[in-house]
């Protein structure tokens, strides 16, 4: 005859501090990586000064923590500089998540990449607002090609 073993669902001793800390430590991390996002525009060959007409909704309420750019070939001349634009109104009115324009992500010139972690209007509202790119400056000289756009953030998972 086969004897019988219990086998217990929690590997863990319950209500002792040290055991609670590793849930609250595992859930915390878990909680963390669930929650991010990172959204990509890719922009294909030679950039020119436009606004994108491609445009996103976020499916929860979350904030915009920073803006990373990359481009295949290097902007000479001058930088590039690029807005995410934000419309609370369904494409209606479109206004810039950098206020006054001063804290937009660019790439210097000869560099490939570029960021900013300083979001001025960083609030997603779930399905409600759209957002954006806008190329507000290429370089001069060579303007930049093949960009791509990163939008990273957190949803409010509470």
């Amino acid at each position: 005859k086969k004897k019988e073993e219990s086998v217990s669902l929690n590997s863990f001793t319950p209500n002792t501090k040290i055991e609670s800390a590793k849930v609250t430590a595992n859930f915390t991390n878990l909680s963390n990586h669930g929650r991010n996002f990172n959204i990509l525009f890719y922009i294909p060959n030679t950039l020119v000064v436009e606004t994108r007409y491609a445009y996103i909704s976020f499916p929860d309420n979350g904030t915009i923590e920073r803006v990373d750019l990359t481009v295949e070939t290097v902007p000479t001349g001058s930088a590039i500089i690029v807005d995410i634009e934000r419309s609370t109104d369904g494409g209606g009115t479109w206004t810039t998540i950098f206020t006054g324009g001063t804290n937009r992500p660019q790439i210097a010139i000869s560099s490939r990449t570029g960021n900013t972690t300083t979001i001025d209007v960083p609030g997603i509202i779930a399905n409600t607002y759209l957002y954006r790119v806008k190329i507000v400056q290429i370089g001069s000289t060579i303007a930049g090609a093949d960009m791509v756009v990163s939008i990273k953030g957190k949803y409010n998972l509470d």
